[in-house]
């Protein structure tokens, strides 16, 4: 609750909530100055105090449908749609990027249980071994690379969701 209060000290109108990077609610400073004068506490998690679920537009869509939509739900606020399919790329995004580590961590233990193994055989199953290690770090150093360009989408994915919420924020 001291980050909603923090936001609106800076003039902040409303604050998105948003869990696994998906935007779930919204919590406005109407809802922020009810609670207070309830004299309601303010220890419990964003989801008990939020408006879900978020209302969103698409960005095609025109001013006049834009104000029809919030006239119909009662609101004063919506989410550009595209906001939402960002989110859910980003999240897309972070899962590869999840698998491709654990197949590295996999990878390893492999490695670490060869290395292991060939300690313990004669000199022939050493060399072999390090044959074995020079292919698993090929592969890994492809994993690596494949896990930094799927970084590189998320921070670009990242970027672009701040600044179309940003600009939903702005336009509201």
């Amino acid at each position: 609750m001291e980050d909603v209060l923090n936001h609106l000290q800076k003039m902040e109108d409303s604050i998105i909530v948003v869990e696994s990077k998906i935007p779930i609610g919204i919590i406005t400073t109407k809802d922020i100055f009810k609670l207070i004068s309830s004299a309601d506490t303010t220890d419990r998690p964003l989801r008990e105090y939020m408006n879900s679920p978020v209302i969103t537009t698409k960005v095609s869509s025109t001013i006049q449908d834009a104000l029809a939509q919030l006239k119909t739900f009662h609101i004063k606020r919506s989410i550009a749609d595209e906001v939402r399919k960002l989110a859910a790329q980003t999240r897309q995004f972070s899962d590869e990027i999840r698998a491709t580590l654990d197949d590295i961590i996999q990878s390893l233990q492999e490695v670490d249980q060869q290395v292991s193994q060939a300690a313990q055989t004669d000199l022939s199953l050493e060399e072999r071994s390090r044959e074995n290690l020079g292919s698993l770090g090929q592969e890994l150093i492809q994993m690596t690379s494949k896990a930094n360009g799927h970084s590189s989408s998320i921070t670009l994915a990242t970027d672009e969701i701040q600044r179309l919420a940003q600009e939903g924020v702005m336009a509201m």
